[in-house]
């Protein structure tokens, strides 16, 4: 594992002895233990992508920051979409970008919603909020809230219908607050991950298992006020992200920063901690304003996004054959975490 130009030379050489010791995996204080390094041999995508197109844009003037966006399963060729910060409101789109519907959580009072992600469970269309923003990172926990996508599209021309909270994972980090506006589930296991968003390059992946919840009878509202701890499960060298989805076969995953988009895959003998450990392709993306949304289509391949502001476009990044996609170089853990 090359750690340089991470470390001094010296840091290095005793890293490489440390390794051959401790299976290969240097540990520091103020470092992640167990941090993942990829190979440049497993960065080629089985998805390629055609050119960026505009496929609609976002009229409503409710949407300010389209902070999370995620495909509909209740209504096919719709997306879910949600303002930054302490909005509770949930903005139903079609591809054209014209508000469908509005909904409004209700049950519990948001904090910092950044992202969003959709699955079926037991004959439910279920929408994931990552209630995770913590940018002075001093909150004493984070919260996964899961909503159920209503049956019927509510009259667009009506006010915000009211839906209510039926599942939420209160959770820490287990290395102190982080500010996280990424996140994606795994239908396959049941687990969401999380990525956390850093002052400096950097990534800390996590992984917050809901299998559990999911099946607990009654549901836990009123609140449960036990709080879990998320798994830290390997990090790497990305620009900030701010972004996530996982595609809904659990095979793809895509990262989101701010001009470009960073693509994973899972083979069938592996779980996501070691799909995440390899380099990553990297997909070159349409300028936007502060772009903080992407999710996967309905055919788990290709994918859109949105950005901040009123008015903004909503793009669409066309899954094409599979040919080879430009890698990164050698994917490297962050040398420390941020002050």
């Amino acid at each position: 594992m090359n750690l340089s130009p991470l470390v001094p030379p010296l840091a290095a050489t005793l890293a490489a002895l440390f390794c051959s010791f401790a299976g290969g995996c240097f540990r520091a204080p103020g470092c992640l233990p167990a941090a993942l390094a990829a190979d440049e041999a497993g960065a080629k995508s089985q998805s390629s992508f055609g050119a960026a197109r505009k496929i609609g844009k976002l009229s409503d003037g409710r949407i300010k920051e389209s902070s999370g966006l995620c495909r509909s399963l209740a209504f096919p060729g719709c997306f879910w979409t949600h303002n930054d910060g302490a909005d509770g409101r949930l903005f139903l789109l079609d591809r054209a970008g014209e508000t469908i519907a509005t909904l409004e959580v209700e049950g519990i009072k948001m904090a910092d919603v950044e992202d969003i992600a959709s699955f079926a469970w037991k004959g439910r269309n279920l929408l994931l909020l990552a209630d995770t923003g913590d940018n002075d990172f001093n909150r004493p926990f984070c919260r996964l809230v899961l909503v159920e996508e209503p049956a019927k599209a509510p009259d667009k021309k009506k006010r915000a219908q009211p839906i209510r909270a039926f599942r939420v994972l209160q959770f820490q980090f287990p290395d102190g607050p982080r500010n996280c506006e990424a996140v994606g589930f795994d239908p396959t296991t049941q687990n969401a991950y999380l990525a956390s968003k850093e002052k400096r390059h950097g990534v800390y992946l996590y992984q917050a298992p809901l299998a559990r919840l999911l099946d607990e009878e009654p549901p836990t509202m009123p609140l449960d006020q036990s709080i879990t701890e998320a798994k830290l499960v390997g990090s790497m060298e990305l620009p900030p992200v701010a972004g996530m989805d996982i595609s809904s076969d659990g095979r793809r995953a895509v990262l989101l920063a701010d001009d470009a988009a960073f693509a994973f895959e899972r083979l069938d003998h592996e779980g996501w901690p070691e799909a995440f450990s390899r380099a990553p392709a990297r997909l070159e993306l349409p300028p936007r304003k502060n772009g903080e949304s992407i999710c996967y289509g309905s055919d788990g391949r290709s994918l859109y996004l949105t950005s901040e502001g009123n008015g903004e476009p909503f793009w669409e990044l066309p899954a094409t054959p599979p040919q080879d996609v430009r890698p990164l170089p050698k994917a490297r853990p962050p040398r420390n975490r941020p002050n």
